[in-house]
């Protein structure tokens, strides 16, 4: 079975490919010193956190949506504050809800992005966003992962495959209703 080292799956033959986008992005992404560091996707005047930051306007928006709804979605972000693991989020294309990648491990802090699919209402977003920080804080929780291999894995032995996905936690699934019932509730 091809699959990439993701919580998502790739079409068979791909994997190449998103390695190299991967790769790409994380040289891009991520500082070579420690004052870049300090700046590397600084979050907008709207995002709260240091720890999970938006990347674009759309995305700090939800974080900021999401922190003052649900009681759920701010403990995510204040376990990620707590963490070694810098989660940052952006919106774009997807053939899936929502994915998380693994970054970079770099000085001290592993970086991991969240992409949201558009175009989705506030409300789906947000509950797809609260998944995916709960694989954030799952990763957190596991200093062992350090790379894409070591996050698929890690999911592996610790998920349940979902067809056309990958592995994806009980948790993560738990979490994403758990959000959406409290927006509702709103």
């Amino acid at each position: 079975m091809a699959a990439r080292p993701v919580i998502h799956t790739l079409p068979a033959g791909r994997i190449a490919t998103a390695a190299i986008v991967v790769v790409l992005e994380a040289a891009t992404c991520l500082p070579s010193n420690a004052d870049a560091a300090s700046q590397v996707a600084a979050p907008l005047d709207t995002v709260s956190t240091v720890h999970v930051r938006g990347l674009d306007q759309r995305a700090a928006a939800l974080l900021d949506d999401g922190r003052s709804r649900s009681a759920t979605f701010r403990r995510l972000c204040d376990t990620l504050e707590q963490s070694d693991v810098i989660v940052l989020v952006k919106t774009g294309t997807l053939r899936t809800p929502a994915q998380t990648m693994f970054m970079n491990a770099k000085l001290g802090a592993r970086f991991v992005r969240i992409t949201l699919n558009l175009p989705e209402l506030n409300d789906v977003l947000l509950a797809w966003l609260a998944h995916e920080l709960q694989h954030a804080v799952e990763i957190a929780s596991a200093p062992d992962v350090v790379n894409e291999q070591t996050m698929f894995a890690f999911f592996c032995r610790h998920g349940q495959l979902i067809p056309s996905r990958g592995p994806c936690t009980r948790e993560a699934q738990r979490v994403r209703n758990a959000v959406a019932y409290e927006l509702s509730e709103k």
